[in-house]
């Protein structure tokens, strides 16, 4: 019998692990003609051991089917679709092996994560009591950017959010806060701010719960911010059709405003450019540039209809960044492989959408609101980035992803055991 204290503990290192990101490498491979470090994260050992745990409890139980999880479908399918994707281009061209096991293997983790922690917490109902860990490490990691910003550090570390110090990629940090974010202010004001707590308690919260803004202008990322504004204003509306009334509503907002009047206050006090540049963005997606996205963009949709008249229906397999989820999944997967894509997405939206209208478990419709907005945002900086192959990013959003799914299933459950 798996003792509930264990996986808890289990789930709080795995939190940990995504918000400090300890690491080792491996050493270095060519991958996309570059030298790449293949570097092992705490989580991902964790993950390997908890999902053999899980497989080794399955066999020792002696059962012989189990209870799939919401997503197992349009999961299974995009893993296997995937999987034939790169067994025939390995058959019909010559590919590097390196590609397709390190950069597959990451988009398997990712759903085996999903499937691992799902299972923990539909097992034992502790989803409640984990969400504090997520306001302790994510104000350890504004407490890490803080200290940047006062003593000047500019050392380069892979080593917690490190945005304006290492800044590799799009996400850096900007992706990790703006998930936490998401989930967090959802839970305030659908959650939290309900609960028969005092007015300071609540405002405490609220501060932890829209602290994460501050990682994310911090990032300096265009892409980030985009989703904050798409992440914000969807969070707000969904509030105010929900009927929770305009005067509490007024609050909230006057709140986030002031917050983010002290955060932009103490940008320009540490002297952070988090500028966005109109010039850089007309001529990313209006200029005929080759190196430009539009021209990048152009060039890939080229290459994936002038081979082989089956990669517009299977892809390539691996291809690596495509500056857009969107032409990845079409030049990895092809045709096929973008409606799985479109099949996943639309089950998600569909079940937190359901989850979000229960007006009698708050703390459920807060994490389907979060997931929600969360996924819209996803597919919205899809657009001019490959955001569901971030790491950091991806951890964040698909742990949530299963607290949603488990506190779904769990209130069925609960349900069904009234008299």
């Amino acid at each position: 019998m798996v003792n509930k204290k264990i996986i808890f503990l289990f789930l709080v290192l795995l939190i940990a692990a995504i918000s400090l990101s300890p690491r080792f490498s491996l050493g270095y491979k060519y991958l996309f003609l570059t030298e790449r470090s293949i570097d092992i994260r705490a989580e991902d050992i964790l993950i390997f051991f908890g999902a053999l745990f899980l497989i080794l409890s399955f066999l020792v139980s002696g059962k012989k089917s189990f209870k799939k999880p919401p997503l197992f479908w349009p999961i299974f399918s995009w893993i296997i679709f995937g999987f034939f994707s790169i067994m025939v281009n390995l058959l019909i061209k010559d590919s590097n092996l390196n590609i397709f096991f390190f950069y597959f293997l990451k988009e398997i983790e990712f759903f085996v994560f999903y499937l691992l922690v799902f299972y923990c917490l539909s097992r034992f109902n502790i989803n409640i009591e984990l969400m504090k860990y997520w306001f302790i490490f994510c104000s350890i990691n504004i407490l890490w950017l803080l200290y940047v910003f006062i003593y000047q550090v500019r050392w380069s570390m892979y080593y917690g959010p490190n945005a304006f110090i290492e800044p590799k990629g799009p996400f850096p940090s900007g992706g990790f806060f703006l998930m936490t974010f998401i989930f967090l202010f959802n839970l305030f004001i659908f959650y939290y701010s309900r609960l028969n707590i005092s007015n300071t308690k609540k405002i405490l919260i609220f501060v932890l719960c829209t602290a994460p803004l501050f990682g994310v202008l911090a990032s300096g990322s265009y892409t980030a911010i985009v989703g904050l504004i798409v992440s914000l204003g969807l969070s707000l509306f969904i509030y105010l059709v929900n009927k929770v009334g305009i005067v509490r509503l007024d609050k909230i907002s006057l709140m986030i405003l002031l917050m983010m009047i002290v955060v932009f206050q103490l940008i320009r006090l540490f002297d952070l450019n988090v500028k966005i540049s109109k010039a850089k963005i007309l001529w990313e997606y209006t200029s005929g540039d080759p190196v430009s996205r539009i021209g990048i963009l152009k060039d890939k949709i080229s290459y994936l209809f002038e081979n082989s008249f089956i990669n517009p229906f299977i892809g390539f397999g691996i291809l690596g960044e495509a500056h857009s989820y969107y032409m990845r999944v079409l030049l990895e997967r092809g045709l096929i492989g973008f409606l799985l894509f479109i099949w996943l997405m639309g089950a998600i939206l569909l079940i937190s959408y359901k989850g979000m209208k229960d007006k009698n478990n708050l703390y459920k419709k807060a994490l389907s609101s979060g997931l929600f907005i969360a996924t819209i945002a996803m597919l919205v900086m899809a657009i001019p980035n490959d955001v569901f192959a971030v790491v950091k990013l991806d951890e964040v959003y698909w742990f949530f992803a299963a607290m949603t799914m488990a506190a779904i299933v769990n209130n069925r459950k609960d349900i069904k055991n009234v008299p």
